[in-house]
């Protein structure tokens, strides 16, 4: 398969953004897979391990299928990922931060 950047990333070696996307993941509250039809391939299953090191919590579009049903990690590791439309992840954190935010707000959430 042929790496494709953006346009927004062709000044970019493939190396500068990995590490880009991967710093995003860290900086992010959720990560999302987008895995139509139960795919997933090399790059994601990164991803989610990298995710689940950075404490960041997986979200799937749908269940995952394994190519390799004895691969034990991975399938450690997609029993962990909650199967979430976008609108229901939206949902979850906008509630969840409303409720953090309200804390703080009272002074009842001690950081």
């Amino acid at each position: 398969m042929e790496f494709r950047p953006l346009p927004s990333e062709r000044k970019m070696s493939i190396r500068q953004i990995e590490d880009s996307f991967l710093l995003k993941i860290k900086q992010a509250d959720f990560h999302y897979i987008a895995n139509f039809e139960g795919y997933l391939g090399p790059s994601s299953a990164l991803e989610i391990g990298f995710a689940m090191a950075c404490g960041v919590p997986s979200f799937s579009v749908e269940q995952i299928k394994l190519d390799e049903p004895n691969d034990l990690w991975l399938k450690k590791i997609t029993g962990k990922i909650k199967i979430a439309a976008p609108k229901e992840v939206k949902r979850l954190f906008t509630e969840t931060w409303e409720e953090w935010k309200a804390a703080l707000d009272l002074g009842t959430l001690e950081l």
